[in-house]
């Protein structure tokens, strides 16, 4: 039987459940459930497929070492998550790619995560470790898939990414709005984004902006996403509203393991751009105790015979337990 990542992320429901009974009762925790995927787009190369299933606690104490990153009005909760991702070559009809197109590569990984608030700013301290190689499942996936749906499978699997342990920390921030403004009944603002990535996944420092529009907008991450993007949380406040939002970040990429292929071992790769930039734009829909999230999102070209930039869509559900 092939485990798909349905099989895989399953578990991390029982997970959640138990995380929950660490978090105060006075606010729910938040599930939360995100794929993207390039069909949105027709395209079906590079990454072309994630999932992840994140949960994030209510405000908890933090512990001894958690305190190291706080202050004493700071707002704390914790994140666990567990993804996969999948990248493949320019054209997955092709059975040998060439050796300057894009390695094929599963990505399989868990997440722990700080999330802190204090004085409208955010910031998130994330761990994750994983495989990435066969033993992620990005074969099996991709082509169960497409199987399911009559479509073709990819013939490139062949050249992808060897067995490796993956391990990278992240950081990430969001500061106050240093802009607002109102259009008729909306608010409008506009926040700095920032962060860094350390590992042998990838090795990246990153900055930009985000605009949301919306009616009595709260502080909040932004949309839940899978990395590299402009990180969301998860986490919202629980009220029936909506906003528009729009962002632009850019990374300085100095490792990008789908890329530049493993720094241990021979393999597959690809020479990078060193720097990409993500454009994206969306809606986010609260009903009480879920919210529904749309983005789509461009991206520029990652790496040097690349032809042109990529896009895909965002969906994520989440809901208060």
């Amino acid at each position: 039987m092939v485990r798909t990542p349905g099989h895989i992320l399953l578990s991390l429901l029982v997970s959640a459940a138990l995380i929950s009974a660490d978090a105060q009762a006075e606010e729910k925790g938040t599930l939360t459930f995100t794929v993207e995927n390039d069909v949105v787009s027709g395209q079906d190369r590079h990454y072309t497929n994630g999932l992840r299933l994140a949960y994030v606690t209510a405000p908890v104490e933090p512990n001894a070492f958690e305190r190291l990153f706080t202050g004493e009005d700071t707002v704390v909760r914790r994140s666990f998550a567990g993804s996969q991702q999948i990248f493949t070559g320019e054209d997955i009809t092709i059975a040998n790619p060439s050796d300057d197109d894009h390695p094929y590569a599963g990505y399989l990984f868990g997440e722990y995560a700080l999330l802190t608030e204090d004085d409208g700013k955010w910031q998130l301290f994330t761990l994750e470790a994983g495989v990435v190689g066969p033993s992620a499942l990005g074969e099996d996936t991709q082509n169960w898939f497409h199987r399911s749906l009559n479509f073709y499978e990819a013939q490139g699997w062949d050249r992808q990414l060897e067995d490796e342990f993956a391990l990278n920390i992240a950081y990430d921030w969001k500061g106050r709005s240093i802009a607002n403004g109102k259009l008729g009944g909306l608010d409008m603002e506009l926040t700095p984004v920032a962060g860094a990535s350390f590992g042998n996944v990838a090795v990246n420092a990153r900055g930009g902006a985000m605009w949301r529009m919306g009616p009595n907008l709260k502080p909040n991450f932004g949309p839940a996403r899978i990395r590299p993007s402009l990180t969301g949380s998860g986490h919202f406040a629980r009220e029936d509203s909506w906003f528009l939002f729009a962002g632009i970040e850019g990374r300085v990429v100095a490792h990008d393991l789908f890329i530049d292929g493993s720094l241990f071992q021979d393999g597959p790769s690809a020479d990078k751009k060193a720097f990409v930039a993500d454009a994206q734009a969306g809606v986010v829909f609260d009903f009480g105790g879920a919210q529904l999230s749309w983005t789509m999102v461009a991206r520029s070209k990652r790496y040097e015979v690349q032809e042109r930039g990529d896009v895909f869509g965002a969906l994520s559900i989440s809901v208060k337990m």
